[in-house]
C-alpha cells in the first residue's frame, strides 16, 4: 500500500487504520514522490496494490499523480504485450497481484482518492483523473476496510 498525503498526521492516521491488516505500507509526502515510488516498485515487479491518494499537495497534486500512475500502468501493459507472453515469470507476489486487480488481464492498482472537500467537483475531478473511488476526510477505519475488502476477493498483504 502507498499512502500519499502532504500532512504527516493524515498519513499516520491512515497507516494506523491499515497496519493491522497490511504488512507493507509506504508513504509519500507529495504526488511526484508517489509517482517516483510507484515507478520504482513497478520496475522491481512489486507494484502497489492500493494507493491512497490525497488531492491537494505541493509539488504535484493527487489528480496529476493519479494520471501519471495510470500512464505508467498503460505503458507497462503495452510493453508487456510487445514482448509477448510474460506469464512465465513465477513471482508469487506478481501472481497474487494479478489475481487482485486486473484490467484486460494486466495488473492495475486500486487508487482511492481522499479529499476534505464535500463538493462534487473534487469527486468528479478525481474520477476523471482515474481513481477507482473517492473517500471523504476524516477517513474512518470501517469505510476504508469495507471499501478495500469489497474490491478484493483476498486482501493483499
Amino acid at each position: 500500500i502507498l499512502i500519499v498525503d502532504d500532512a504527516p498526521t493524515n498519513r499516520k492516521m491512515v497507516r494506523r487504520i491499515l497496519c493491522d491488516t497490511f504488512q507493507l505500507i509506504h508513504e509519500a509526502e507529495n504526488g511526484q514522490r508517489a509517482v517516483d515510488m510507484y515507478q520504482q516498485a513497478q520496475k522491481e515487479g512489486q507494484p502497489y496494490h492500493i494507493v491512497m491518494m490525497d488531492l491537494l499537495m505541493p509539488v504535484m497534486n493527487g489528480l496529476d499523480a493519479t494520471k501519471r500512475i495510470r500512464e505508467l500502468e498503460t505503458r507497462s501493459i503495452e510493453s508487456n504485450e510487445n514482448v509477448g507472453d510474460t506469464s512465465s515469470s513465477s513471482s508469487s507476489s506478481q501472481h497474487h497481484a494479478d489475481e487482485l486487480t486486473q484490467e484486460g488481464g494486466r495488473f492495475r492498482s486500486l487508487i482511492v482518492g481522499i479529499t476534505g472537500n464535500a463538493e462534487g467537483n473534487d469527486h468528479d475531478a478525481f474520477v476523471k483523473a482515474g481513481v477507482d473511488s473517492v473517500l471523504m476526510k476524516p477517513v474512518r477505519m470501517e469505510t476504508i476496510m469495507t471499501y478495500i475488502s469489497n474490491h478484493f476477493q483476498s486482501l493483499p498483504e
